[in-house]
């Protein structure tokens, strides 16, 4: 019946060449495009040219996709599976306007798809000022848009006891997002905390 449904709902409004490319994915090549590396000292897990990815990473962002985060949340799990237990994950956060304007934040529905059990706090990072988004500017121009970008809440002290920190984004280019969400974030934490960088794609 679902199956019905589907066909019948196609029919009327047909699905875009990236939603048919998230369907058609499968847990067995999802697996296979897990490829971390590393990236001006961002860990990233897959390519952004894969197909699958690109798709999964647009349908997730704009279109609030659940099959395109649990693609996306697949491949944070497993390299979750090597991560210590005591960290803490926080999402890059998006301005206030876009956050109104979409509903969600992408990087928050990856982290619930990956449906791990390591801790996660969405309110300690806050992105100051709504920047253009960083694929629309040159290179040059992305360092300069998210400097001073972020900062923190007084809910910074509700993490300062956790040894490993990750902050994590769908994904890198110049890895300028990353880095400056992590240099508003050191200063506030204990000279032992470790704060790692992560992104699904790059």
């Amino acid at each position: 019946m679902q199956q019905l449904l589907t066909s019948f709902l196609d029919l009327i409004f047909p699905p875009s060449p990236d939603e048919k490319i998230v369907r058609s994915a499968d847990t067995k090549t999802i697996q296979g495009l897990y490829r971390p590396a590393v990236h001006k000292d961002v860990i990233y897990l897959s390519l952004y040219q894969e197909p699958i990815i690109a798709a999964a990473i647009k349908q997730n962002k704009f279109h609030g996709s659940s099959q395109a985060a649990t693609i996306l949340g697949t491949l944070l799990a497993t390299w979750l599976q090597s991560t210590r237990k005591d960290a803490l994950l926080l999402p890059i956060p998006l301005g206030a306007t876009r956050q109104r304007e979409r509903g969600y934040n992408q990087v928050e529905r990856i982290i619930t798809a990956s449906k791990t059990t390591i801790s996660s706090k969405h309110n300690v990072l806050m992105r100051q000022t709504d920047t253009p988004p960083q694929s629309t500017l040159a290179r040059t121009e992305r360092l300069k848009n998210v400097q001073n970008a972020f900062t923190v809440t007084s809910d910074i002290h509700t993490i300062r006891n956790y040894p490993h920190i990750i902050i994590i984004d769908d994904v890198v280019t110049t890895g300028a997002t990353l880095q400056a969400a992590r240099a508003a974030l050191v200063p506030h934490l204990p000279p032992s905390t470790t704060v790692h960088c992560i992104a699904i794609a790059h």
